[in-house]
């Protein structure tokens, strides 16, 4: 009984401090409610409100999707791939050592060709990626200077008074 009523009291003055940091009153203002006037977007509103890729592939071109297909290309070499050749030149050399094997000349030969494989495969994606990623910075720097909006720092009146506003 003792237990039953301490835990009562304890969830009420826990109720009491929660409900005292309720510091709105009904005379705040309600949240915004969205209003049924549409304002029509601009020409150039719809280019920014497009996805990044369609924009940079409206402005740099077949440039941008070389760029791309090189880094793509890059990665499918490098990460699916590679591993693919040396599972099976891994498994080619594995072959070799199981007893009673009947082509032992063929599973090594399968086992080198699958290793190399997977160097040349790394030794083209690894480039190909570092390349495309490169000009794609390179048009990314560009369109940042450009076209992305600067930000700046001003002080004056703000909506809350007076003091600095940072603009994106």
């Amino acid at each position: 009984m003792k237990k039953t009523l301490i835990l009562i009291v304890a969830l009420l003055s826990m109720s009491g401090a929660l409900k005292a940091q309720d510091y709105r009153t009904p005379e705040d203002a309600q949240p915004l409610v969205i209003s049924p006037v549409y304002v029509s977007p601009t020409a150039d509103d719809y280019f920014y409100m497009m996805p990044l890729e369609d924009q940079m592939s409206m402005i740099y071109g077949s440039r941008y999707r070389k760029a791309y297909s090189k880094q793509l290309a890059g990665i499918q070499l490098s990460v699916m791939v590679a591993p693919l050749f040396i599972t099976t030149g891994l498994a080619g050399l594995a072959l070799t050592l199981v007893d009673g094997a009947d082509l032992p000349g063929l599973s090594v030969v399968f086992g080198v060709t699958g290793l190399i494989g997977a160097g040349a495969s790394l030794g083209a994606g690894i480039p190909l990626w570092i390349k495309g990623r490169r000009e794609l910075d390179v048009m990314m720097d560009d369109y940042a200077r450009r076209y992305a909006p600067r930000p700046n720092i001003s002080m004056g009146s703000t909506s809350n008074g007076f003091g600095l506003a940072l603009n994106f």
